[in-house]
């Protein structure tokens, strides 16, 4: 459970993105053989309404086509070859929901799983069929944060899903007052902010009044790190899991 993590937690980001493409099984399984407790991705729907692991909103980067992966079905993406970014991307990488949570059960890992607010997709049915690939394959809710920078997803979400752990994602595009109020309804289970907000310790100060955790996205240097732990920080994202322990090549 999310509740016997330990802390201070370092979360995959992508799975181990600093050494495989980002969001593939090969980066999450690296995260596993590097001791990572928890891995985050990405997940929205192809056109057969698969939710598949991508984090951008278009395939620009992957083979500078502009089109989405709402204009392919799964079996299409899954044979997709990228021509661009060959390190964040991989022949073959496109993977499932379904396949990734299998393959977190059986590692016992929990999972992080950001949900794509995008102008194409309908915010009910990304949450219908994510949920469905979860009571497929039967992996455990208590083991699962939900994370989007779409408050009104979340909403959705908290309404339909009373006990779920849930977190709101924090940067620009918000407006804090706004913000502040919507949490109150959401009920997080953290909030997670991109690390630049968090200067001082004084910074946690309201937001641990309003969540249990904070965490900060995303932090690949280990002082840095180790200073968000001090101020208070519960967890941070990150594309190294073995940021602390690493030696410096």
């Amino acid at each position: 459970m999310l509740q016997q993590l330990s802390e201070p937690l370092i979360i995959a980001h992508r799975g181990a993105s600093a050494y495989f493409p980002e969001n593939t099984l090969a980066a999450m399984q690296k995260a596993y053989e590097l001791g990572a407790k928890m891995v985050e991705f990405d997940v929205q729907l192809a056109h057969c309404s698969t939710p598949v692991i991508f984090h951008d909103d278009d395939l620009q980067a992957f083979n500078g086509m502009p089109k989405t992966i709402a204009d392919y079905n799964f079996e299409e993406l899954s044979q997709l070859e990228p021509t661009l970014n060959l390190k964040r991307f991989t022949a073959g990488g496109i993977c499932s929901l379904e396949a990734l949570l299998i393959t977190l059960k059986t590692w016992q890992l929990s999972a992080n799983i950001e949900l794509k607010s995008l102008a194409h997709q309908d915010g009910k049915q990304l949450i219908k069929h994510v949920w469905e690939v979860i009571s497929k394959t039967n992996f455990p809710e208590q083991h699962i944060l939900f994370s989007s920078f779409d408050l009104e997803l979340l909403l959705m979400l908290r309404k339909q899903f009373p006990t779920i752990a849930i977190a709101p994602l924090f940067d620009a595009q918000h407006e804090p007052a706004n913000f502040l109020k919507q949490i109150k309804r959401i009920k997080p289970w953290s909030i997670n902010i991109l690390e630049p907000y968090i200067q001082k310790a004084s910074d946690l100060n309201h937001l641990q009044t309003l969540a249990p955790k904070v965490y900060c996205a995303t932090v690949n240097d280990k002082v840095r790190a180790q200073q968000l732990f001090d101020y208070g920080v519960n967890a941070i994202f990150s594309d190294l899991p073995d940021l602390l322990t690493r030696t410096e090549a």
